[in-house]
């Protein structure tokens, strides 16, 4: 317990730490996982602990002979064996973990040294304390010990690959998460296994079954009410439509007594809106009632279990590919990616596919102007000046003469489909003062 206390303060302390260098403002999960993969492992062990020492005791309370009752020692002392098995299986697994989040902070370490490097600093250091890891992290990455550059981009690449192994396992695409990271160098820096272990709850809830995921709210149910999730209470509400909908009404309203009434009093609202179901049927046209019997509500129950599960984890809400598209995005976006009329071509956020992931995101603010020709994508600037044509419309130099020479000499414009020659006399530069 006190080992754990003082790997997750440290590991708090170095988040802190990285957080204030540039491009690693996303790596607080990377560690937290480990961290809680180490918690949820002893408290599995202090449950088994506590329940066969609980029970062993209860016994000798209740008998005042078992001393004297050889048959009852050895029985306890079989318990006791077993418990000891469990403890030491338990303690073994901690032992990768441990390495595993030793990899991930000199990987964390190594890669603030890459991204703050700069020709001007020489070789990149290593650090004394963290030798023998910085030797393996650069056998698994494949890069040179001296090259800043090289060390660079072999860094940069194995954290795109994490992300993208991140973002098939919320997808499901586990067997092809598998094999992208079945290469030595990932393997020690992803968390498939914290992803699978969730596989079995949302395919029980893709075949309306809710058994699963009420074990594991059972099992969590001391965390879950520290982060005040609903999961269980959607859960008890499902299994009593499931009820209702197969018109088994005596198990239903048994099923909300035993059920819902004790947690009636947190969600009243949506409690009474349940029992309403009671007298209305799955084929009402009464919208109050018919979202019940809805699959909507079923995609709802499991989007609410992944976010628990990701933040009981360590995990983030949304893929981490996804915030940093989303970052990049909202830098580029302006108030002309929205218009039809402006949109230009070489834009990410004026364009699919990303212009669906842009709609949501906040503008950026430019405080200088820059002219964008709508043929070629290209910056016009001097060297590249705007041309205004006869219709008063603008395009670059360098897309008019392109275009001029593939088509003999003739520029169409592709707003109003205006064909004109080029050069011509009507054609003018545009100063931008």
């Amino acid at each position: 317990g006190c080992l754990g206390l003082r790997v997750r303060r440290r590991v708090s302390l170095l988040c802190l730490l990285l957080s204030s260098v540039v491009g690693m403002e996303l790596e607080h999960s990377f560690l937290r996982v480990p961290c809680e993969n180490l918690n949820q492992n002893f408290r599995t062990g202090k449950r088994a602990f506590d329940k066969e020492i609980g029970a062993i005791l209860e016994d000798i309370g209740k008998s005042a002979r078992l001393w004297s009752d050889r048959t009852a020692a050895r029985g306890h002392a079989a318990r006791l064996r077993i418990l000891r098995r469990q403890l030491e299986e338990l303690r073994a697994e901690q032992s990768p973990m441990m390495g595993r989040l030793s990899m991930r902070l000199v990987h964390l370490r190594h890669g603030a040294d890459v991204l703050q490097w700069t020709p001007e600093s020489g070789p990149l250091p290593v650090g004394t304390p963290y030798a023998s890891w910085y030797k393996l992290l650069q056998d698994l990455e494949g890069g040179p010990e001296g090259g800043g550059v090289d060390q660079r981009g072999s860094w940069v690449k194995v954290r795109m690959d994490r992300f993208l192994v991140d973002f098939m396992l919320r997808q499901g695409l586990y067997n092809t998460a598998e094999m992208l990271s079945s290469s030595p160098h990932l393997d020690p820096f992803v968390d498939i296994d914290t992803f699978k272990s969730s596989k079995k709850v949302i395919d029980a809830l893709c075949r309306r079954d809710c058994s699963e995921a009420l074990s594991w709210c059972i099992d969590n149910r001391r965390r879950l009410a520290k982060m005040k999730s609903s999961l269980e209470f959607l859960l008890r509400i499902q299994e009593f439509v499931q009820l209702v909908s197969k018109d088994r009404i005596s198990d239903a309203i048994t099923y909300a007594r035993t059920y819902l009434a004790p947690l009636a009093s947190q969600n009243q609202e949506e409690v009474q809106r349940a029992l309403g179901l009671l007298a209305f049927k799955s084929n009402t046209s009464c919208t109050r009632y018919r979202d019940f019997y809805s699959q909507d509500r079923w995609y709802q129950v499991i989007q609410q279990f992944k976010d628990d599960y990701y933040q009981l984890n360590g995990l983030t809400r949304d893929s981490l590919i996804e915030m940093t598209l989303k970052a990049g995005m909202a830098v580029t976006k302006t108030i002309y990616c929205s218009n039809e009329k402006t949109r230009q071509v070489n834009c990410p956020t004026c364009n699919e596919p990303f212009r669906s992931l842009a709609e949501p995101l906040p503008r950026n603010l430019q405080v200088l102007s820059v002219l964008i020709c709508n043929i070629s994508g290209r910056p016009m600037n001097e060297n590249n000046p705007p041309i205004v044509l006869p219709n008063m419309n603008v395009y670059s130099e360098q897309a008019l003469q392109e275009m001029a020479a593939k088509n003999n000499g003739m520029i169409t414009d592709p707003k109003t489909l205006e064909i004109f020659p080029y050069p011509n006399p009507g054609f003018r530069k545009a100063y931008v003062m």
